[in-house]
């Protein structure tokens, strides 16, 4: 009787040839380094047309998608900028960032974005420009990510026509082309996912063998651990147990499951970090300027364009139909290598999109609460991730797998037909899935129609060479104005004083991530009534504020010439050190005493 192999076993190994009794027929790895060279020129050369003319201005221009480019590209780029300078300057302090001084541990208020440093630090230590580190690790992260998911799917399944089906289906996310992505570059490292999935679906038969999971794990997990790493984690660890319950791979379930644990214990001191900002902070969840969304998504939102886990329309159709025809084909089969690939690809997508959801949902006028809010309830801490769409993106990842399925099931299909399948017909097919692709999103939202249509750029802040040789010579802290009150902040405010602190890299009171420290707000009641006399004094005793800097361009008429009152007829306290067409500094008069807490508000 023939014996039937579980869906979540490690699949069978594949020998390399049909002479040599395989009917999968998969070749020498060596045989497939053409194919791979070809995909990566295919994703290099796509993202490039797809974001022109982003790298014709990358040494000057960021990405402006969409409303948040303008704030959250800046602080990743900031964030990605301190920790690289960080690296080869002062490697103790990466974990507390020049903001929100004097509070410490600054970067753990928000995503570490550490597994884009490996593209990112070399460009800006070399360089010293975080725009065009920024624009190379959004260009190579997308390219690379599209590039590592078609290679995985080209060893999966040994088809070329497969491969590029999966690689279409990733630059047809608008979520990665113009989306959080492109908003914050930090998330398009998402190139160590694929070669994950692969190694624990096939490398995972001993702890030994099982190691190449680490060090992937910690990169990609360590990029964002509050979005990302979930959504990585939680399908790994489903499948660790689903191998576990069972006799015959408990030993590969225990094997995913040590490389998961070492994976975390390595991540052990970033993960302290956290713990001890929340700590220090029992009400960080309101500590932010972007308070949760009471606005609830009806049942035909969960799958907008702009979700990672949407798919475009005909995709979707030829993926259930050519699932359905692998079902019927492999019904009653033992489960082969390239057949496995539907089985990995389903949970990626059920349990990113399960995963992703949002708390509750309208459904007409009532309101239906989904998993996640019914366990939000008994675990307060998961109210730290404001949205859960962006745990998608393990939903992404599936798609792409499935849709190189698909079209790995229509080669055979085609091949059953015929002896071989001519070259353009496998050409054919995977450039119709890739034109489907594309048609399918631009129906969805014409409005955000992408391709061949204008990427928008925008220009970065900075300091003139003249303003920034002021910043670094003097001692003690900044603040940049405008700064208004807590309640009137507008993040973009303070991102772009960050941004221009990539120049100077003195300590700033200013600062913008997912959330602020406690204490910021007392600072932020007496910065925003600069020039006020008593404010100065505070802040000058509190955080050892030395300079005031001014850029003109980014105030107010009304303010912009209070300042310019100031000077000519500067207030006792300060002094204009430094003055051009559209920027000013002001000096304090150095401070008595040691630094002390804030013990009053104004």
């Amino acid at each position: 009787m023939e014996t039937h192999q579980p869906i979540f076993d490690l699949p069978r190994s594949d020998v390399s040839s049909r002479e040599t009794g395989n009917p999968d027929g998969i070749r020498p790895r060596r045989a497939l380094l053409p194919h791979a060279s070809f995909l990566l020129i295919l994703s290099l050369g796509a993202t490039l047309v797809l974001t022109w003319p982003l790298a014709l201005r990358a040494h000057d221009r960021l990405p402006s998608t969409n409303a948040a480019s303008s704030t959250d590209s800046l602080v990743a780029g900031w964030l990605l900028a301190y920790q690289s300078h960080a690296l080869v300057t002062a490697p103790r302090e990466i974990a507390e960032g020049n903001i929100f001084h004097p509070s410490p541990h600054a970067i753990f208020y928000g995503p570490l974005g550490m597994g884009a440093l490996p593209i990112f630090a070399p460009i800006f230590i070399a360089t010293g420009n975080p725009t065009l580190a920024l624009n190379v690790l959004y260009i190579a992260g997308v390219s690379l990510t599209v590039w590592s998911m078609a290679v995985v799917v080209l060893l999966w399944t040994d088809s070329l026509a497969a491969a590029c089906s999966a690689a279409f289906t990733l630059l047809a996310s608008q979520w990665l082309l113009r989306g959080m992505v492109a908003t914050a570059p930090f998330a398009a490292a998402l190139f160590y996912l694929p070669p994950i999935i692969y190694l624990a679906a096939f490398r995972t038969r001993s702890v030994r063998e099982s190691l190449w999971l680490v060090p992937l794990l910690v990169l990609q997990c360590l990029d964002d651990l509050v979005y990302i790493a979930p959504a990585v984690l939680a399908p790994l660890c489903i499948l660790a147990v689903v191998r576990f319950a069972r006799a015959r791979t408990r030993r590969s379930g225990i094997a995913l499951a040590t490389a998961i644990f070492l994976a975390l214990v390595v991540m052990s001191p970033m993960l302290a970090g956290y713990v001890a900002v929340r700590l220090a902070n029992p009400n960080l969840p309101q500590q932010t300027f972007w308070p949760p969304s009471v606005i609830l998504p009806t049942v035909w939102h969960l799958f907008s364009p702009a979700s990672p886990r949407a798919v475009p329309f005909p995709i979707a159709i030829f993926v259930v139909a050519l699932g359905i025809a692998f079902v019927r084909r492999a019904r009653g089969r033992p489960l082969r290598r390239r057949d496995s690939i539907w089985v990995h690809g389903t949970l990626w997508f059920v349990v990113g999109t399960a995963i992703s959801l949002p708390r509750a949902v309208f459904v007409g006028h009532a309101v239906v609460p989904l998993p996640a809010g019914i366990v939000a309830r008994w675990v307060p801490s998961l109210a730290l991730a404001r949205t859960t769409d962006r745990l998608g993106l393990a939903a992404l990842l599936g798609a792409a797998l499935l849709a190189g399925a698909a079209t790995a099931e229509a080669v055979r299909l085609l091949r059953a037909r015929r002896s071989t399948a001519p070259g353009w017909l496998e050409a054919g097919l995977a450039a119709g899935v890739g034109i489907a692709a594309y048609l399918g999103s631009e129906h969805a939202d014409p409005s955000r129609s992408f391709l061949l249509k204008d990427f928008h750029l925008f220009n970065p802040p900075r300091w003139s060479d003249g303003a920034l040789a002021v910043l670094r010579a003097a001692p003690g802290s900044v603040v940049e104005l405008p700064f208004p009150a807590l309640d009137k902040t507008l993040p973009k405010v303070h991102a772009r004083a960050m941004y221009r602190s990539t120049g100077y890299w003195r300590p700033l009171i200013n600062g913008h991530h997912s959330y602020y420290p406690a204490d910021f707000a007392a600072r932020v009641s007496w910065a925003s009534r600069l020039p006020d006399r008593r404010a100065i004094e505070v802040l000058r005793d509190t955080t050892d504020l030395s300079l005031i800097a001014v850029p003109l361009g980014d105030l107010p008429p009304a303010t912009r010439l209070t300042w310019e009152i100031f000077a000519t007829h500067p207030p006792r306290d300060l002094s204009l050190v430094y003055r051009s067409r559209n920027e000013m500094i002001f000096a304090l008069r150095p401070r008595t005493g040691a630094l002390r807490a804030p013990t009053e508000v104004p």
